[in-house]
């Protein structure tokens, strides 16, 4: 059964140093446990906002750019879900506004026949604390022009 996010916590911009401390940090969300995990997607050159679209209530983070990547940290509970990024490109013209564009990380767990196509898996993996859950892979990135 897939977590509804809509009353998942939300933290406010948190400096590198406040985020490290709040990666095993617990929270109690509907009476289960939600850890702070970090997600990230290459970015293409073109793009001018992100977010991370987080289960299947669409609960969106705002993410940030730093180099080449995009980030976003999401109180997240400790059971299985999906999750996909909506990323920005401004269209030609004055006012004409932007295209988004639905992506996926590639270098995590993917399943086809989502109803955007592809979409990325979280697995809580039987966790049964933040310190369990192996939250690493969530936040590596692959090729920008993948997905």
């Amino acid at each position: 059964m897939l977590f509804s996010f809509s009353t998942a916590c939300q933290r406010d911009s948190e400096s590198v140093n406040e985020f490290t401390e709040v990666l095993t940090k617990e929270e109690e969300v509907d009476g289960g446990i939600c850890c702070m995990v970090q997600f990230a997607l290459s970015a293409r050159a073109t793009e001018v906002a992100a977010r991370l679209i987080l289960g299947e209530d669409s609960t969106p983070y705002a993410m940030t750019l730093e180099g080449q990547t995009w980030s976003a940290a999401a109180c997240t509970p400790l059971v299985d879900s999906f999750y996909y990024f909506e990323t920005e490109v401004p269209v030609d013209g004055d006012d004409a506004g932007a295209s988004i564009t639905e992506r996926i990380n590639e270098t995590v767990p993917t399943s086809a026949g989502g109803f955007i196509g592809t979409i990325n898996l979280f697995t809580a993996a039987g966790a049964t604390s933040c310190e369990t859950l192996d939250a690493g892979s969530y936040g590596a990135v692959g090729p920008a022009d993948g997905g």
